[in-house]
């Protein structure tokens, strides 16, 4: 299994039956998992559109909404929607992608830093990493529903979204500390019956 594929089996089991997006060449092998795995794509004319549609998604649905971007100006036209769902308390899942590790920072075409674009607009931006896939995405799909249900964004590497998955089964999360709080005060509220999914 690919980790396109581990995504896609992911997103699935959570319930969701369509993504919106544009294609890229960063994101092809995530858009022929989801045709391989049943998980239908919805082009869309701009990402902006996907990110309201997935959002609207949500509403209806109650499973997460998911839209799709590659890196960079796709990203950037991504955070309208998102945002939205954002205010609109929607269920969203968000991916995009980034360039490869020995490439962030530099002052190349592509580069935008997704954290710090996305940080104010969801409840978190988690990065998928080798071994920890699956796991990360079942949290960030968790955390979506969540303490009034939002958006959150997963970033795999540009290069990695269609590499051979080792271990699929990984349980360990290494989740950045703001990330971990994150996670932490939406069990806290379950927990203690303070919210519900719909609150």
């Amino acid at each position: 299994m690919n980790n396109a594929d581990l995504i896609v089996a992911t997103l699935k089991s959570a319930g969701i039956t369509r993504g919106f997006g544009i294609p890229s060449g960063n994101v092809l092998p995530l858009m022929e998992a989801m045709r391989q795995g049943g998980v239908d794509f919805v082009l869309t004319a701009h990402e902006g559109s996907a990110g309201f549609a997935a959002d609207v998604t949500g509403r209806i649905t109650g499973a997460p909404g998911l839209c799709i971007a590659t890196l960079g100006p796709g990203a950037t036209n991504l955070a309208t929607g998102i945002g939205c769902a954002f205010l609109d308390r929607s269920p969203l899942i968000a991916i995009t992608c980034n360039l490869n590790t020995d490439q962030l920072g530099r002052r190349i075409q592509m580069w935008i830093d997704h954290h710090a674009l996305f940080k104010p607009i969801t409840k978190a931006t988690l990065q998928l990493r080798k071994g920890e896939i699956g796991a990360t995405l079942a949290a960030a799909i968790a955390l979506a529903w969540v303490i009034g249900p939002g958006p959150v964004v997963v970033i795999p590497g540009a290069s990695s979204i269609g590499q051979l998955e080792a271990n699929v089964a990984a349980a360990d999360i290494v989740l950045r500390e703001d990330e971990q709080q994150a996670l932490a005060a939406a069990a806290s509220e379950v927990r203690e019956g303070r919210v519900g999914l719909n609150n």
